[in-house]
């Protein structure tokens, strides 16, 4: 599709005066800027990034930068921005909410807090309604159109959120008043000094926008062109975002990696002095200001020396950032931390895991999550069919490109490409609220998109024969068609007689990637040859929405919706969102306190998925004194995590206090006979599974494993009887545990009994098997009408 480009609008008349906003509401700050212009003026307008005041304890603030933060005092005031950013002990604020834009669209409250702020989306309104009604004083009043900006894949549950919170703020969006963020980001570029380099002057040039900000991180290809009238033309190929991979998870890491350790070894501490919760709820938020701080000085300190060419390695190992002391309450105790200190050294061992461009999987600690920035730029490079060396320019955007190692990778990792940049700090933090006010005006003055989305793959239906036909064409604009709905104009039609499942298969044409499959349970007013209507549109927050019904007897209908069908979406935190979606069921119904034991464990050993051991722990203890009792499951898991986390004392209480209450289980000491083995202990790990056999006998595992404790003392003669012993004892395939499939294959490969061992492994793929990949029910038959 084509749009207006600078020299256009440089001609354009407004015939009325317009005053427009666009609001950049981020994860770790907030932005209003304002477009206007009035009835005499030609070409773009007026601009102006809008310095909002903010209380603090200090005094009130005025900037453009509104950290995304709401607090609420004590005596019920709420504070919005930098004041409420900085209060963060726990006796400064009665309730404190940031980064809400990470939960939006998920079904979470906040435990305790006011019914007008129990979910991001009423936060985010909060901070939208301050927004409104700071930017209307200081600016030139109440805008008659605002736009707000949204990730490039949020989905649809996360793009209505934001429209509520939008309402609640006190702010009326129209269709295409929410634009991506990599767009505005691009529209500024390219309307600002400069910015028309990266508009090819002949051809096309697929061009990747990368954003990486406090809390998310973009990725959007497109193909730019110019037209013979010199009219932009815009195909997006794909984008792709990865949920809460930002600069926020760096200043995570630099807390836990590097300021806690330097409080604990300034004020004594041993490594398991301080428990999750005392680190991840008191430490890190008071920490994370200076975290912060230290990243930005060391990166502006490295940019400098790099200008003056004398960032060599002797300069490297002596250049640091260093903050003010500060002192943190925990419980009753103060800790201080005297100086603060990040070097080059450290911060690039923070960020290795984040530039590695080979392991591109979510890894994650007790108290944050790490991800390469490559993760995103291939997903969105695999989704539009592209190598790195097809790209043909590169945009950084966002607070977080500005890292010199950040720049420097994505340089080399994209070497046939132009990279382009904005020319300071902070152009880079503030161009996704000018571009969103420039899209503001240009909606409000000619009635449509600056960019318009389109599809950039053809959207088809699967019919019987395996054919697609397309319901949306490739390149069409969004949303399509421009007002109401589409109907599909061939003949779609029962494929046989009598009840049916029919299957409404949608599919890109160019990957044959399944958007959309639903299984349509027609009646027995179903005929062969009936018609089927296919009513469906593209709207203009991306979703498809799809009704099909049969012409005969129109009750007999399916409705089935899909939520940005042409965008990669990968969300590498489906365990995190389970507890996530677990611990809301748990506040719903007043806490643990009011949950069966059962449901601390389940969230406990979630946490252990994750190899967040601290965490599990904490809510094992929880969960033992819901119970008020001896629970050896408990207790037994407890002595795990221990051991995983090397604390070999917890480890032994734990399980020796699970065995104590379970006369009849031996797998507590089972396990600490693993444990003792494990530290290379053969004598202690051999009592203690000699203890396990006189409560369990029968035991097969823990004959194998005495095995092998034998063995390791050197008795080879009874660790081969004590094999024998247990090959009798293992049940039938089909009725063994996974758990003991394991220990006999373990077994039957000492004995060498080869057919024992191909048995266990056909057994292991049977369970393994899935449902074949042929679908249920039927496709239509179409016969396309001339």
């Amino acid at each position: 599709m084509e749009d207006s480009t600078y020299s256009l609008l440089e001609r354009m008349l407004a015939n009325r005066e317009v005053l427009c906003w666009g609001i950049d509401l981020g994860t770790t700050n907030s932005v209003v800027t304002e477009a206007w212009s009035s009835s005499s003026d030609t070409g773009l307008p007026k601009q102006t990034l809008l310095e909002l005041r903010q209380p603090t304890t200090d005094g009130v603030l005025q900037s453009p930068m509104v950290p995304s933060v709401v607090a609420v005092l004590p005596d019920g005031q709420v504070w919005v921005g930098e004041g409420a950013r900085r209060l963060v002990g726990p006796r400064s604020t009665r309730h404190r909410f940031a980064e809400a834009k990470n939960e939006m669209g998920v079904r979470k409250t906040y435990l305790n807090a006011p019914e007008d702020l129990d979910r991001a989306w009423k936060v985010s309104g909060r901070l939208l309604e301050f927004l409104a009604t700071e930017g209307a004083h200081v600016g030139r009043g109440k805008p008659c159109r605002t736009v707000v900006t949204v990730p490039a894949s949020f989905q649809l549950n996360q793009r209505r959120d934001t429209l509520l919170a939008a309402q609640a703020g006190g702010l009326e969006l129209k269709p295409f008043d929410l634009l991506d963020e990599p767009v505005a980001a691009l529209i500024d570029f390219m309307f600002s000094e400069g910015g028309q380099a990266i508009i090819p002057d002949e051809g096309s040039q697929t061009t990747l926008v990368f954003d990486f900000g406090g809390g998310t991180c973009d990725v959007f290809v497109a193909d730019l062109s110019q037209g013979e009238t010199g009219r932009l033309r815009t195909v997006a190929r794909s984008c792709s975002r990865y949920h809460r991979l930002g600069g926020g998870d760096l200043d995570a890491a630099i807390v836990h990696q590097v300021l806690i350790p330097q409080l604990c070894l300034e004020n004594g501490l041993g490594p398991r002095d301080l428990t999750w919760s005392q680190r991840k709820k008191l430490l890190e938020p008071a920490l994370r200001f200076t975290a912060e701080s230290l990243k930005t000085g060391l990166c502006m300190e490295i940019d400098r020396l790099r200008k003056l060419g004398r960032y060599s390695e002797e300069m490297q190992a002596r250049t640091r950032s260093r903050q003010p002391g500060v002192r943190v309450m925990v419980g009753k105790k103060e800790f201080c931390l005297s100086e603060p200190t990040l070097t080059v050294k450290q911060w690039e061992e923070v960020l290795a895991p984040y530039l590695d461009p080979d392991l591109l999987f979510p890894r994650s600690s007790e108290y944050y999550a790490s991800l390469s920035i490559f993760a995103p730029i291939s997903d969105a490079l695999d989704r539009a069919h592209l190598e790195a060396n097809e790209i043909e320019a590169v945009l950084l955007v966002g607070g977080s490109s500005l890292i010199p190692q950040v720049r420097d990778a994505v340089s080399d990792y994209f070497q046939n490409a132009r990279i382009f940049e904005f020319p300071g700090p902070e152009e880079a933090q503030l161009a996704v609220s000018r571009g969103a006010a420039l899209h503001a005006w240009h909606l409000e003055t000619r009635g449509r998109p600056l960019i318009t989305p389109i599809a950039g793959d053809a959207i088809c239906l699967a019919v019987a024969g395996g054919d697609l036909v397309d319901l949306v064409p490739a390149g069409s604009a969004v949303p399509f068609p421009g007002e109401g709905w589409m109907r599909f104009q061939g003949l779609l039609l029962v494929p046989e007689d009598g009840p049916t499942q029919l299957r409404l298969e949608i599919r890109a044409r160019s990957s044959c990637q399944i958007l959309l499959s639903q299984i349509w349970k027609l009646g027995q007013v179903a005929r062969k040859g009936d018609r089927i209507l296919l009513d469906y549109r593209l709207g203009e927050n991306q979703e498809l929405e799809c009704v099909a019904s049969l012409q005969s007897h129109p009750e007999e209908r399916l409705t089935c919706t899909v939520e940005n069908p042409l965008v990669a979406v990968v969300n590498p935190n489906r365990t995190r969102d389970q507890i996530e979606e677990l611990e809301e069921q748990v506040r719903g119904k007043g806490g643990f306190g009011s949950c069966a034991p059962g449901a601390a464990v389940e969230i406990a050993e979630l946490y252990a998925e994750l190899a967040h051991y601290d965490r599990a722990s904490e809510l094992l203890l929880t969960a033992l004194r819901v119970a008020n009792r001896q629970d050896p499951g408990i207790l037994n898991l407890l002595g795990l995590y221990a051991g995983r986390t090397g604390d070999s004392e917890q480890e032994e209480k734990y399980l020796r206090l699970a065995d104590e209450a379970s006369p009849r289980w031996n797998g507590p000491l089972f396990n600490l006979s693993l444990a003792c083995n494990r530290r290379n202990e053969p004598k202690e790990s051999l009592a203690v599974i000699e203890e396990a056999l006189r409560k369990e006998p029968d035991c097969a595992a823990s004959h194998v494993h005495r095995a092998h404790c034998l063995r390791r003392l050197g008795r080879e003669d009874e660790a081969q009887e004590e094999f024998q012993a247990a090959s009798g004892l293992f049940r039938p395939l089909a009725t063994s545990s996974d758990w003991e499939l394991g220990w006999h294959e373990t077994c039957a490969r000492e004995l060498q009994q080869s057919r024992v061992v191909e048995q266990i492994r056909e057994e292991r793929s049977r369970r393994n098997l899935r449902p074949g990949v042929d679908a249920v029910g039927l496709l239509p038959r179409t016969s396309l009408e001339d």
